[in-house]
């Protein structure tokens, strides 16, 4: 049997050496010495939950110490699921309380041999979860992510809605570090909902600020604003100081973007109210610090900077260090641009741009490259500053290309799928406006003409040759040569367009800027803002950014919320299904199938359903509207129907075109995996 001598110590030296305690803790204490002196097996195992429960963390009792001696009696009980349980507890302890998350890391190692013997769903999907926890914390994102959705299935297997909302809330926030933007919206979005069943007041508010900061970071900050009100309102209500902290820091980092600096002070005041208001006021203090001096900082308020730098530089290791070092080194770094001292700044961001790349932190990256300019620009090094500006600009690019996506999707599907026909003349056009400013982009133009040449080439020989079999056929396997070749060559285009000549506006228009010739800087922005248009057009990004089930889940959202109709969806993922040739032949069938439903349909309800099937993939888009007849020579001779049929054939799936007029109509494809 366990020594429970040193347990009885620490409880009544602590409980009586306490000034702070009160009278009803102390009695409460001697009441479970009492019991604990008199009692062992599962009786004494049952005690110690009591005080554990009672104790609640507080390291005024020496919570871990507690804790670690009840997980080795439940283990000498061989009772393991008590035993997984207190270890998930000591885990968040070290995480949330302690800032400790290598020690976190370190009891799961210890304690993982026994989890095969758990038979608690509870359990195990809190030791999963907390670990997850520990490896975020230690910037470990992929042992995160792995442990996080390990977390997701245990949950799900045993009906564990609210573990499950964490799940979701903690996961949301490594996929938004790492710039997953629309993952993270999906799992704020899971998490809200969760909570909301469970009658959570706290994680709704959690959950709402979430979704606040992923408007914020893609810049649409009204709706970041009504996020944040909403979770502001329930926050106030219910006196909750814990998520009012991240509240109000986040509103004075979207200030800061807005450069309404007066609002951004006022917000950080607020969060550092609040944090001392907080029980978790040591885990909270150093980011809001290190936020305030930077803040001060930025404005010149250098007494005041300094006031609060000094509580970072004078405060305990862990203010300073991971996970807190990030904070740290941006308040030194605006410290010592604040003081001219360019040089120190410079160390200062380069540990910033190391940090930023070790984190996996997608917007702290480019924001470093941001900072890394400015400075080698007041050290009189324009060339490396220029350089940075280049990989700023780029990453800033493919953020905006991230927020595009998530908000203006269906417009851009929409714009393709309209502009099909004469795509040819809107490139040869763009092309030879941007021919003007580079020798490149005259051979692009030239390859473009003979790409337009090719597919009206072949769409005037299908016309004229679709009634002789023989021909007919010759002309089918060429069309299908071409749909590989067009779809490959737009995929090239934009990458070559996005990052050669791309780089070379950038770095003309500031160079431009720089000598302040009004006429041709105007026209390298707009030439740069139509080169952005021509590569986001030439290739649906969502599909490289998120694989094909996403990607068709943002189109169909798009279409239902930008449309009168009313879609509903079952989409299963089926990205592992699906080579990548398959999988954009797919993504522009569906996309055609949902502009002609749009344009002629007129109907106010419609589906789309995916489902994975032993051998093959099912997809469904039908809708209530007015129907046609499939047997019309309109029907039958239109552009879209041939490229259905060609892209179908293209990819060896069967497709099934059924309507009636006045009785809605549907599209099938089947596809053998």
């Amino acid at each position: 049997m366990l020594n429970r001598s040193l347990l009885l110590f620490f409880i009544l030296f602590y409980a009586f050496c306490s000034a702070q305690e009160s009278k009803t803790q102390v009695e409460k204490i001697q009441f479970f010495k009492k019991k604990l002196e008199n009692t062992s097996g599962a009786a004494h195992l049952k005690l110690l939950d009591s005080l554990e429960r009672y104790i609640d963390y507080d390291e005024e009792f020496q919570y871990d110490s507690l804790v670690n001696y009840t997980i080795k009696y439940a283990i000498s009980l061989d009772s393991l699921n008590k035993a997984g349980e207190y270890v998930a507890n000591r885990i968040y302890h070290q995480n949330s309380i302690l800032t400790n998350p290598e020690k976190g890391e370190e009891i799961y190692q210890d304690f993982k041999k026994y989890i095969p013997q758990l038979t608690s769903g509870k359990s195990i999907t809190r030791l999963y979860l907390n670990v997850a926890d520990s490896y975020y914390f230690l910037r470990n994102t992929e042992r995160a992510l792995k442990f996080y959705n390990k977390a997701e299935q245990t949950a799900e297997k045993y009906n564990l809605n609210h573990l499950l909302g964490f799940i979701c809330l903690y996961r949301g926030q490594l996929q938004s570090d790492q710039g997953n933007f629309s993952k993270a919206v999906f799992d704020y979005q899971k998490a809200e909902t969760l909570f909301e069943k469970e009658k959570d007041t706290f994680n709704i508010m959690s959950s709402l600020n979430s979704l606040a900061v992923i408007f914020a970071k893609n810049n649409f900050f009204n709706e970041a604003a009504n996020y944040r009100k909403l979770s502001q309102v329930l926050a106030e209500k219910t006196k909750s100081y814990g998520s009012l902290i991240p509240l109000y820091y986040n509103a004075a980092e979207d200030f800061n973007i807005a450069d309404n600096q007066a609002e951004r002070i006022a917000s950080l005041k607020k969060a550092a109210y609040y944090t001392n208001l907080s029980k978790y006021k040591e885990a909270m203090e150093p980011p809001v610090f290190a936020a305030l001096a930077a803040a001060y900082a930025d404005n010149d308020s250098l007494e005041l900077a300094e006031s609060y730098y000094k509580k970072l530089t004078n405060g305990p290791e862990y203010y300073r260090n991971p996970p807190n070092e990030m904070y740290f080194v941006i308040a030194t770094l605006s410290m010592q641009q604040a003081l001219g001292n360019y040089s120190e700044a410079l160390t200062s961001a380069k540990k910033f741009e190391e940090l930023a790349l070790k984190n996996n932190s997608f917007l702290d990256r480019y924001l470093s490259k941001l900072k890394m300019a400015n400075i080698l620009n007041k050290l009189n090094r324009p060339a490396e500053a220029n350089d940075y500006l280049i990989e700023y600009y780029k990453l800033k690019d493919s953020i905006s290309s991230v927020k595009k996506i998530q908000s203006l999707a269906y417009y851009q599907t929409l714009y393709e799928t309209e502009k099909k026909e004469n795509l040819i003349n809107t490139q040869k056009k763009d092309i030879d406006l941007l021919n003007a400013k580079s020798k490149l982009q005259k051979q692009l133009l030239i390859f473009s003409i003979l790409i337009s040449a090719g597919v009206l080439g072949l769409i005037l020989l299908y016309r004229s040759r679709k009634t002789a079999k023989e021909k007919t056929k010759l002309q089918q396997d060429y069309s299908h040569k071409l749909l590989v070749a067009q779809e490959d060559e737009r995929s090239r285009l934009a990458r070559e367009l996005h990052d050669s000549l791309g780089q070379k506006l950038v770095l003309l228009k500031r160079r431009l800027l720089d000598d302040k010739t009004e006429g041709i800087e105007n026209l390298a922005d707009e030439s740069l803002k139509e080169l952005r248009t021509i590569t986001k057009n030439l290739h649906p990004a969502n599909l490289d950014l998120f694989g094909f089930s996403e990607a068709v889940t943002i189109m169909i959202d798009e279409v239902d919320k930008n449309t009168t109709i009313n879609f509903s969806k079952s989409i299963e993922n089926v990205d592992d299904l699906l080579t990548k040739d398959r999988a954009i032949h797919l993504y522009r069938m569906i996309q055609e199938s949902l502009n002609n439903m749009i344009k002629y349909s007129n109907t106010d309800s419609a589906e789309l359903t995916i489902l994975k099937k032993e051998s093959s993939i099912l997809i469904e888009i039908s809708d209530a509207g007015d129907g046609f007849d499939t047997n019309s020579d309109i029907f039958n001779s239109g552009l879209g129907l041939k490229t259905l049929k060609e892209r179908s054939k293209l990819i060896g799936s069967k497709l099934s075109i059924l309507s009636d007029i006045g009785k809605g109509s549907s599209v099938k494809i089947s596809i053998p995996v």
